[in-house]
């Protein structure tokens, strides 16, 4: 009986929510990336290259009932094709229950955002699971994707968190003094192209890098700061 019992409450406590979010998505939360990007141009085919400083951050939050819609100006994946006139996309990120994590941009970001903040709008259908980027908490081994995806055998079109590194960021400006980690290494490959991001809980994204397999177009990006910008 005390086994079952134990069972049980193992069960119950995995599916109760956690109590807070692991990747911060409060109002004037920012992350400052810096790094290099790798392109060509049609019109200049030779190979060009810069370094780089982008910033990421949380203008507008909307939660409502298990979902929080963040609105954030600014992600890494607006460096991939690079063109140097480009200016900072808008994204939204849905996270929905803490847990799981979705990006949308474009149109889709827009029409996520309109229906969050129609309060009539039951929200059924809102997200996509080719859209999901994280889910927490986050374990060594852990994948998440589309279901049709999670059985393939190369691994690809799929998150997977490859390894459980010694964290890089604690002596990065705005790191809490008392944060002690862990940091992970996640990568999503595909047939076109690879994305590896480092991830912290209580932190966010710890670092980005894009490759493609054809193209000339690279992404490598560390975090350099982060913070809260206090509302004004």
């Amino acid at each position: 009986m005390s086994a079952i019992l134990a069972a049980f409450f193992f069960v119950l406590t995995q599916a109760l929510p956690p109590e807070r979010s692991e990747f911060p998505l409060d109002k004037g939360t920012f992350w400052v990336y810096a790094g290099n990007v790798t392109w060509v141009t049609p019109e200049t085919p030779a190979v060009q290259r810069r370094t780089i400083t982008w910033r990421m951050e949380i203008v507008d939050v909307i939660p409502r009932d298990l979902i929080v819609a963040a609105v954030v100006k600014g992600h890494p994946r607006d460096l991939i094709w690079f063109d140097p006139k480009r200016e900072p996309g808008v994204y939204v990120i849905v996270q929905v229950n803490l847990r799981k994590h979705y990006l949308l941009e474009g149109e889709r970001a827009q029409t996520v955002l309109k229906r969050v903040k129609d309060p009539a709008d039951l929200l059924s259908d809102l997200v996509r699971e080719s859209e999901i980027f994280l889910e927490t908490p986050v374990t060594l081994g852990q994948r998440f994707c589309q279901t049709e995806m999670l059985t393939r055998t190369d691994w690809r079109y799929c998150w997977f968190v490859e390894e459980e590194r010694t964290p890089t960021v604690k002596s990065i400006p705005g790191v809490p003094v008392d944060w002690d980690g862990p940091e992970y290494g996640i990568v999503y490959r595909s047939l076109p192209s690879d994305e590896f991001v480092g991830f912290a809980p209580g932190i966010g994204l710890t670092s980005y890098d894009f490759s493609h397999h054809g193209t000339n177009s690279y992404v490598q990006l560390k975090l350099t700061a982060f913070g809260r910008r206090e509302s004004q």
